[in-house]
């Protein structure tokens, strides 16, 4: 067809994009490295999650005791792994830029208002 380009179809769902292939082969690129912060910290939260899927997939323990201390050791290492993972989120994902928000200028009617209205008591300076 005249005038289109690439796949005229459009991308299939669930394919990557460049951005997110790139991200991926960083993160498998860091595995293998032996001694980058990034590595170190995926390898820790790899680690802490394979344990408590581990004890997840142990089964219950009979005594109710165990069966507690189980449960809290599960919790706690799902909670390291994702403590870990926050660590690591800005080496693997962009931060979102701040917005400035602009107040609209006031209407007729608002600026009657807070004419009317005065100043709020925390903006009033101190006698």
């Amino acid at each position: 067809m005249p005038g289109t380009s690439g796949n005229p179809n459009g991308r299939p769902r669930g394919s990557l994009n460049r951005r997110t292939l790139a991200t991926l082969a960083g993160i498998e690129a860091a595995r293998g490295e032996a001694d980058s912060p990034l590595a170190a910290m995926l390898r820790a939260m790899d680690y802490f999650d394979r344990r408590a899927r581990d004890l997840l997939a142990a089964g219950p323990l009979p005594d109710a005791a165990g069966e507690r201390a189980r449960q809290t050791r599960i919790g706690e290492l799902f909670m390291s792994a994702a403590l870990v993972a926050r660590m690591a989120a800005p080496y693997l994902h962009a931060r979102v830029a701040a917005a400035e928000i602009i107040d609209p200028a006031p209407t007729e009617r608002e600026f009657v208002f807070r004419l009317n209205l005065g100043e709020p008591p925390s903006l009033r300076s101190a006698p």
